[in-house]
């Protein structure tokens, strides 16, 4: 008989079943990591959505592969039966949409997907959703799994913050320095999806907060957050800040009933948003944003809002429904300010028109109304197969033929080009139109399953998550899903049943020191400094309290490993772009050179007029006799004029990119060119 508190040994099988099930994590974590962070850079000139949705989708495959033989080993041999909430809805949702795919005009096509979101990526996100709830048996892991997770957002951050400001290292050797490159997309491609995979780290880098315990892992986590919440805003997206707005205040009620204190979010929630209110004062004051200072008031108004709220919400219950109606009230006012303060960010030139065209100021918002008129011809497109849909990730071919003229004239180019529209830019129509109600069906009972566990389980870290995937949820209303932010969202759907399933798991010496961050079985009302931490003679020892600091350094080193990983990844991808850049950047400035000169050359001969010295720029061109721009030098180029008394004239073309100077010069006295250097 074994002694209490003394753990018995594992036999054989089950240490086999536990190395499966550290495999499966190991390979969900590098596919939460790396998914969003790959890119094929030599397709961002030709195919910007290749470079950016295809290799996500083989990375996320390539790491399936490792997670089935993980898991398929701890199904062999794992003894005991294990109950993983969410997992039948999930199950539900995969059979419904391999149906869909089966019955659909083209099975082909629904397997791989518009964008790579077909049946094989669900199939994969649903296997990375179970490696990880079965996989992550202790606090531990699940601190390990999130440090992994939300370092690569941070990475991925710092890059849009860059993009911000005119620095993108892949796509943008050539772009002059602090040159506005407009909404950030990161490696991600999209700012709509960059926003939503941000919103899902926002919640993980709460968790990690709240589970360290040492004041250089609370500020490290904290910096995270202030990374992600800068990039965050810089993507510019108005969904997403809506999502958040209205997903907070639910959160801090839910907290508050079940918690009985909202006062350990007050410290990441101010972080949160002051990040994101120096972020756009900086970035406007620089003349980097379309955002205004507006947004910065918006911003400061909303979180005195939700410290209001938060303070009211310790006086009781009394005072609740008074305190609800004034946040909805203000809400609204807030979103409206908004709107008004960003109506000028839209996303024309990707529509084909251009921001200062008749047509736009026609138009108005043109990304507003693309989606009202989507969301509307989705409705008979919907009613046409309501059952199975028209197959996983099949929406463009299938909805041109309900595509309304209002629409169609929408995102018609200058060219009279219709360009291809993929998403119903609302969640719940595009799963309807495309794998039926029935799949609706299923996505609401994941999403109603994981909602319900998560407040029967409770606990700081269930709750932060859980905020961060109803603010995921509320944005998709607005915009889509990518490969990236799906594998981001079953990932902390993995993460969250992992520790709902912490209970059923020996191994207290884990959870010493971390109360409130495991699901909590007290009665609501207990703060967190109230709550009990978990006795037992294991846990009592000093080999129990040295292993409970054990993972938090652990954070430490994961983060440090994750920045290593993805440098050795991107370094080598940098330098390859710039000699790329470097070489095209040669040939291009002496073909521009010689095509200026030839220019200057026959307007000389036409006019007979003596050439101009001068230095030339954007604003300041060339000009022929009519005043027209007879040369206009792009961003970042000087073009330098110098005559003689013969009438001859030497020019140089200088142009300063983020790889260098590049000068090349011709005399029309020899007729010479010079190459750039």
């Amino acid at each position: 008989m074994a002694e209490e508190g003394v753990k018995p040994k594992k036999g054989f099988v089950e240490t086999a079943a536990g190395w499966f099930g550290l495999l499966g994590v190991i390979a969900a974590a590098a596919a939460v990591v790396l998914v969003p962070a790959v890119v094929d850079p030599d397709l961002l000139a030709t195919d910007p959505t290749k470079a950016y949705y295809r290799p996500e989708l083989r990375m996320l495959l390539a790491a399936s592969l490792v997670m089935l033989v993980a898991v398929a080993g701890v199904l062999v041999l794992g003894r005991r039966p294990v109950v993983v909430p969410v997992l039948v809805p999930a199950l539900v949702l995969l059979g419904v949409s391999a149906s869909s795919a089966f019955f659909s005009e083209r099975p082909i096509r629904s397997l791989y997907g518009d964008r790579g979101e077909g049946l094989l990526s669900l199939a994969a996100e649903i296997l990375l959703f179970y490696a990880l709830a079965r996989g992550l048996t202790s606090v531990s892991r699940v601190r390990l799994f999130l440090a992994a997770a939300v370092t690569a957002a941070a990475l991925i951050s710092v890059y849009g913050i860059a993009q911000n400001y005119g620095f993108d290292l892949i796509s943008g050797w050539g772009n002059a320095p602090f040159t506005d490159l407009g909404r950030s997309f990161s490696t991600v491609g999209n700012p709509l999806t960059l926003a939503s995979y941000l919103t899902l780290m926002m919640g993980a880098s709460v968790v990690l907060y709240l589970g360290s315990a040492s004041r250089a892992g609370r500020m490290t986590w904290l910096f995270a957050l202030a990374l992600i919440g800068a990039c965050w805003i810089y993507a510019e997206t108005r969904g997403a800040l809506l999502g958040a707005g209205v997903a907070l205040p639910v959160v801090l009620l839910v907290v508050r009933s079940r918690m009985g204190t909202v006062r350990p979010l007050m410290v990441p929630i101010a972080v949160l948003v002051a990040a994101m209110v120096v972020a756009v004062a900086v970035s406007t004051a620089l003349g980097f944003s379309t955002l205004s200072i507006r947004t910065c008031a918006v911003l400061l108004a909303y979180l005195a809002l939700v410290g209001a709220f938060m303070w009211l919400l310790d006086f009781g219950r009394a005072r609740l429904a008074l305190v609800v109606v004034l946040l909805v009230v203000l809400m609204g006012v807030g979103a409206t300010a908004f709107a008004a303060a960003s109506s000028d960010n839209l996303d024309l030139p990707k529509l084909g028109v251009p921001r200062d065209s008749p047509k736009a100021a026609q138009d108005g918002d043109v990304s507003l109304k693309t989606r009202l008129y989507a969301w509307r011809d989705t409705l008979p497109m919907i009613l046409d197969r309501p059952l199975l849909g028209h197959g996983p990730d099949s929406f463009a071919r299938s909805f041109r033929p309900y595509m309304s003229e209002e629409l169609r004239d929408l995102i018609t180019s200058r060219e009279g080009v219709l360009l291809k529209l993929d998403r119903a830019h609302n969640d719940l129509l595009q799963v309807a139109a495309t794998t039926g109600l029935l799949g609706l069906a299923a996505y609401l009972w994941v999403l109603a399953s994981y909602f319900r566990n998560a407040y029967r389980y409770g606990g700081w870290a269930i709750a932060a998550l859980s905020g961060a995937v109803l603010a995921y949820v509320l944005q998709l209303q607005t915009s889509f899903p990518s490969v990236a932010t799906s594998v981001a969202f079953w990932g902390v759907l993995g993460a969250s049943v992992a520790l709902m399933r912490l209970p059923d798991h020996e191994g207290g010496e884990e959870r010493s020191g971390d109360a409130g961050f495991y699901p909590s079985s007290e009665e609501p009302g207990k703060g967190r400094d109230e709550m009990p931490v978990a006795t037992g003679a294991a846990m009592g020892s000093r080999r129990s309290r040295r292993r409970s600091r054990s993972p938090r350094r652990g954070e430490l080193l994961v983060a440090v490993a994750i920045v290593g990983l993805l440098a050795a990844i991107a370094v080598p991808t940098f330098l390859e772009q710039r000699e790329k850049f470097t070489r095209s950047e040669r040939v291009e400035s002496d073909i521009r050179l010689r095509l200026a000169a030839y220019r200057y050359e026959r307007f000389l001969a036409n006019s007979g007029t003596s050439p101009e010295a001068g230095v030339y720029v954007t604003a300041r061109p060339i000009k022929n006799l009519n005043g027209r721009p007879l040369v206009r030098p792009p961003v970042g180029v000087t073009v330098t004029i110098e005559t003689t008394p013969e009438e001859e004239f030497t020019m140089e073309w200088k142009k300063t990119t983020l790889v260098g100077t590049f000068v090349a010069s011709y005399d029309s006295a020899t007729g010479s060119y010079v190459a750039p250097s």
